[in-house]
């Protein structure tokens, strides 16, 4: 069982502490959610889709069957064309919803898919009626029925959605087709009419089942996700995690032509710190810097990580070389005199004390490029007294051998 202590700042834990029973995320997370859903269920669409246009097809087939058969002048060619248009319209919407980068544009498609479907089904539904009146056949629903498994159909979107569609398709149907129905036939239409009602409640069970079973492996794929890539004791990311979204948040920068501040903390004199004090006084003292860290975050595409030991590390984007500056202080007074954890065997102060180096990246510049200046800022910064803040030079190499 995970510990409370090892899911700080997890939003994925603090989710499911709060519950989903109306299958609904916090909104960062529910978008999170979606995009998840229709990566995941990438396949299934594809297979259900293939599924949907041949049962069209196989439609289509059998309107021009009946049309061959019993030619309607009226009904016969209109069949045709709604049904050709159907194919169209849900080709269309599925090639424009598989080719969208966000997860909301792409659910609109699909939507819009099956509320074609929906719309056309019930069309060529009331253009049968007189069609199998004349041939003395009770109303069919069957389509009905098909219709309603395809819009549960597990194909990567929301479940509310498929309920709202559900709900008004079979609204439509059942207020409309008894309009054109004989009176004769009214008891026909009730009495499939049951079942229809019994398929959509038991659909919607179903589908609540698993949309329910698929947020909550969602949830525990990313809690362990999160605990790959979080400090344990700190709660901050862990150095695999950091340097794969700065890396990331570093080319997004560069493209976007925005700044980008890398900010290296070390913890002075903390191995003397841990041989006065020991190791679990080290540990608090640890997590009570890397909460200080966390507090500097402004925006949700900052980043804040424990390198090692007692080291760390912060990537501010889109700041200023002046905010960067600003921040690097703030951490060294606040760890001072806010934090102010004593340290009697310090050469710097009678507490607990931050050096720090910080730099902009460069255009063109890697990551690695960036942590070697900023790191030899921040050798300056220790070599020069230590409780001090220390700036990269743009250009500046390490004058000794460097090793990560």
């Amino acid at each position: 069982m995970l510990a409370d202590s090892d899911l700080r700042n997890n939003p994925y834990a603090e989710q499911r502490r709060k519950g989903f029973r109306w299958l609904r995320f916090d909104a960062p997370l529910e978008d999170a959610y979606l995009a998840y859903l229709l990566q995941r269920h990438q396949l299934p669409r594809r297979i259900g889709g293939m599924i949907l246009t041949g049962v069209l097809l196989c439609f289509l087939g059998m309107d021009i069957h009946f049309a061959m058969s019993h030619y309607l002048p009226l009904i016969s060619p209109t069949l045709i064309g709604l049904r050709l248009l159907c194919i169209v319209f849900v080709q269309v919407c599925a090639w424009n919803g598989e080719h969208q980068t966000r997860a909301a544009s792409a659910q609109i498609w699909i939507i819009n898919g099956l509320a074609f479907l929906s719309v056309f089904t019930l069309l060529s539904t009331l253009l049968y009626l007189p069609v199998l009146g004349s041939l003395g056949t009770p109303v069919a629903l069957d389509t009905n029925f098909l219709l309603l498994i395809a819009i549960f159909f597990p194909i990567g979107y929301s479940y509310w959605n498929s309920v709202k569609l559900a709900a008004i398709t079979c609204l439509s149907s059942w207020t409309l087709i008894p309009l054109y129905l004989p009176s004769a036939d009214l008891p026909a239409f009730l009495h499939l009419l049951v079942y229809q009602v019994a398929a959509f409640l038991g659909l919607v069970g179903m589908r609540y089942s698993h949309d329910h079973a698929t947020r909550a492996q969602f949830l525990t794929r990313g809690i362990l996700n999160h605990l790959a890539g979080t400090d344990a004791l700190t709660g901050l990311l862990n150095r695999r995690a950091f340097e794969m979204r700065a890396e990331q948040s570093l080319q997004l920068a560069q493209r976007e032509q925005k700044p980008v501040a890398l900010l290296l903390i070390d913890v002075d004199h903390f191995k003397a710190y841990n041989d006065l004090y020991g190791h679990p006084a080290g540990d608090r003292a640890l997590h009570q810097i890397g909460q200080l860290l966390q507090q500097q975050l402004q925006r949700g595409s900052d980043l804040a990580a424990r390198l090692g030991g007692e080291e760390f590390a912060i990537l501010l984007h889109d700041c200023s070389a002046q905010h960067a500056q600003q921040v690097a202080r703030r951490i060294i007074h606040e760890a001072e005199h806010r934090l102010a954890i004593p340290h009697a065997h310090s050469n710097t102060a009678s507490h607990v004390t931050l050096s720090l180096g910080y730099g902009l990246a460069e255009p063109g510049e890697t990551l690695a490029e960036l942590y070697q200046r900023t790191d030899f800022a921040l050798y300056r910064a220790k070599s020069s007294g230590r409780n001090r803040v220390d700036a990269a030079t743009p250009g500046s190499q390490i004058p000794f051998p460097f090793s990560e």
